[in-house]
């Protein structure tokens, strides 16, 4: 029984770390898309319209970055309430 908790375990900081670099992809992404919005020329001639709509990309794009920073967040918790659970009913089984 140790050893499947153990082998779950491990799969479960397997699929967080690769979560976790696909988050740092996106904040790559979001980051990049910010920086390039702030390099855009503001003048008077600019379309407003256009220049609307590119910060709504980049909003959105940081949007979904956070609610995957979210995502992640709860995945980490709910697998972390079985990890402790799992331990706990063990001390018991050992009592």
């Amino acid at each position: 029984m140790e050893r499947k908790i153990t082998r779950a375990i491990h799969y479960m900081a397997n699929s967080h770390l690769h979560l976790a670099r696909l988050l740092e992809a996106k904040r790559s992404e979001a980051e990049q898309a910010a920086r390039l919005l702030i390099a855009i020329p503001h003048d008077k001639n600019a379309d407003p319209d256009g220049m609307m709509e590119q910060s709504m990309v980049v909003a959105k794009s940081v949007g979904g970055y956070l609610n995957s920073l979210a995502d992640l967040e709860f995945a980490l918790a709910d697998n972390l309430a079985f990890v402790i659970k799992e331990l706990n009913q063990e001390e018991e089984d050992d009592d």
